[in-house]
């Protein structure tokens, strides 16, 4: 089951929304239905069929909230070392027309309107796609170069240069992934 990221806001967002859904719409619909089938025919009552159709809806949301608060890993931006640009983190790349920092947002729609509707902006995407160039140009050869360098040498069981090498690219293909996600 593949996690989503969230920031501690943006979680609590999205449970505001589910609570909201389940504690208000839902008997709100509920209550609608059952005013619009005391006014007889159903076939032919469009305030039964629009309130059919809005707790559709409300029961979709409900199901899809739920599914992303049962995968949400909260991200934490006050513990990140600050190294890397990574979901959550905030790029010091100067915006001509705000002169502010830029905030990064997970690629997909409802993350971004849980982090006050920000958009996965072009100066942030830059940012990962240097970063990428960067692991999979220099760093990925680097790693592959010291490899090697180090199955010359002969017996890895015992070469610490091999295995540090190989948990290099370990790390490498991870950030890969996960800038790419």
């Amino acid at each position: 089951m593949e996690k989503i990221p969230f920031t501690p806001q943006g979680l609590h967002v999205i449970k505001e929304e589910l609570a909201h859904l389940k504690g208000i719409e839902r008997q709100a619909v509920i209550n609608a239905i059952a005013v619009a089938r005391e006014h007889g025919d159903l076939s032919e009552n469009a305030e039964y069929h629009a309130a059919r159709e809005k707790q559709s809806f409300i029961e979709g949301r409900i199901s899809e909230l739920e599914d992303v608060t049962s995968r949400a890993e909260v991200i934490d931006a006050g513990k990140l070392n600050g190294e890397k640009v990574t979901f959550g983190t905030s790029v010091g790349v100067v915006d001509e027309e705000t002169d502010g920092v830029t905030p990064l947002c997970g690629s997909r729609k409802w993350i971004c309107r849980t982090m006050e509707k920000i958009p996965f902006t072009p100066q942030g995407l830059h940012v990962i796609k240097e970063e990428l160039a960067h692991l999979k140009g220099i760093e990925r050869q680097a790693v592959i170069n010291a490899i090697a360098v180090a199955r010359e040498h002969g017996d890895l069981s015992e070469n610490a240069e091999y295995h540090a090498a190989r948990e290099k690219q370990s790390f490498i293909e991870g950030r890969i992934s996960e800038l790419e996600m």
